[in-house]
């Protein structure tokens, strides 16, 4: 936990909307698995942030994609599981509600419509991720039943939760471990903290 003015709160704030901005757009880049280091140089360019910084932002990415695979592959068996759990379930005779029956029928065949695409999404090495949550992203569509008065209150947590936090990367050669952001002990015990801006902040001392 840090305390911090105003204006450093700002500055903050601002730091992590564009490291998730710059995470979007190299997300979205369909130049990206081939172009991860190659187009290191425009995104430095373009959105005027340090040759570290881009490091950071591409491995928090490839953090996030890893783990979207992993779920991906821990949906596959899910599905798996609750299609054999339906399809025994119709083999067990016919003395059935056929109401039941077919309702049981039309889950069976939504769940391998979905398992299909899913398998296809890993075949081709496809992930999505939603930045800031799907469960939130779905809200807009239901603002009143999920606590929000308007979409400009909802609007203003999304876009908070989409840019709540930035990832600095390290090294195990660099002062204090970190180039990016160096932590250092003060006479009187409190923790001063040093970050290292993007270019594009140079705004913010005009």
């Amino acid at each position: 936990r840090i305390y911090s003015s105003v204006m450093q709160n700002e500055v903050l704030s601002a730091f992590a909307v564009l490291f998730v901005t710059v995470k979007r757009s190299l997300f979205a880049d369909p130049a990206r698995a081939r172009l991860a280091n190659d187009c290191k140089s425009s995104y430095i360019k373009k959105y005027g942030i340090t040759a570290r910084h881009f490091n950071a932002v591409k491995v928090g990415l490839e953090g996030n994609i890893a783990s979207a695979k992993t779920l991906q592959r821990l949906r596959v068996k899910t599905l798996q599981h609750k299609i054999e759990s339906i399809e025994h379930f119709l083999k067990k005779g016919s003395k059935k509600d056929p109401r039941v029956v077919h309702q049981k029928k039309r889950r069976l065949a939504c769940l391998t419509a979905r398992l299909h695409r899913l398998e296809e999404d890993i075949s081709q090495g496809k992930v999505h991720l939603c930045f800031g949550s799907k469960k939130l992203f779905w809200a807009q569509f239901a603002l009143l039943a999920n606590g929000y008065q308007s979409f400009e209150e909802w609007n203003e947590e999304w876009r908070g939760s989409r840019s709540n936090s930035f990832f600095l990367l390290g090294s195990k050669d660099e002062t204090a471990g970190n180039q990016s952001a160096t932590a250092s002990v003060q006479e009187d015990g409190r923790i001063s903290l040093r970050i290292r801006l993007p270019d594009a902040f140079q705004r913010y001392w005009k």
